[in-house]
């Protein structure tokens, strides 16, 4: 089509026509504008809930763009550059600062070198990607005593399971969520004796089984009990075992 993409002097009449979305859009990335900046642009209209860990697409922006839009006095562009995998370091450091929680909610999500502070604040904060969340190193597994009785029942079960809690989080065994009891069955902080109790607890014996700090011998036992008996004494399994 000739004259296309449209340029300002057709933008111009019709300025007051558009949704705010739109004229925003044209106002903060005026023409020209290439198709991987407008697919970028997409991101930024909503929150870090809705958006989460983005794939790479096939055509990026370039790094500098990405750097451009960190620097901006909008939040909008600002959320676009928070998706960016390979921001530099000094850009990272701005978005982590940053005043708005979906741009650091997003950096959280979206690069590998975002503080843990901000994963965990992610953690909390956007439950839908707890899952992904999860499966970063960068999650902090200690130091989560203060979320000991957080509102949020999967908050609480991170907190459980931190090996480097004052005391063991023994209120925590008669928590509301199954989760949460779990977790704390689990955690190595147990003293032994207790550990073994909680074995024959229905509701407790998955995480007290998990437990780290049972010994092996105690292993064995259970494993006996489930019916996996251990190897024949020449080290090959005897016929109809499974061999340990």
């Amino acid at each position: 089509m000739s004259g296309w993409p449209p340029g300002p002097t057709w933008i111009r009449p019709c300025w007051r026509c558009y949704p705010r979305t739109v004229r925003t859009r044209a106002r903060l990335q005026p023409l020209p504008r290439t198709w991987p900046q407008r697919a970028a642009l997409d991101r930024g209209w909503h929150t870090a809930e809705c958006v989460g860990p983005v794939g790479e697409m096939f055509l990026e922006p370039g790094t500098s763009w990405y750097e451009a839009c960190a620097v901006s006095q909008e939040p909008w562009l600002r959320r676009v550059a928070a998706t960016c995998a390979w921001l530099p370091g000094e850009s990272v450091r701005r978005l982590a600062a940053d005043p708005d929680p979906d741009v650091r909610h997003l950096l959280a999500l979206n690069h590998p070198l975002a503080p843990p502070a901000i994963v965990l604040d992610a953690f909390t904060a956007v439950p839908r990607h707890r899952p992904y969340l999860l499966t970063l190193p960068r999650l902090p597994r200690t130091g989560l005593g203060h979320l000991l009785d957080h509102a949020d029942a999967e908050v609480r079960a991170l907190a459980a399971a931190d090996r480097t809690l004052a005391e063991p989080p023994l209120r925590l065994l008669s928590d509301p969520d199954p989760g949460v009891r779990r977790a704390a069955a689990a955690n190595p902080l147990l003293p032994l004796g207790l550990i073994s109790f909680l074995l024959d607890a229905p509701e407790l014996a998955e995480g007290a089984a998990a437990n780290p700090s049972l010994p092996v011998a105690r292993l064995h036992e259970l494993l006996d009990r489930g019916g996996l008996p251990a190897a024949a004494s020449h080290g090959k399994a005897a016929p109809g075992r499974v061999r340990r």
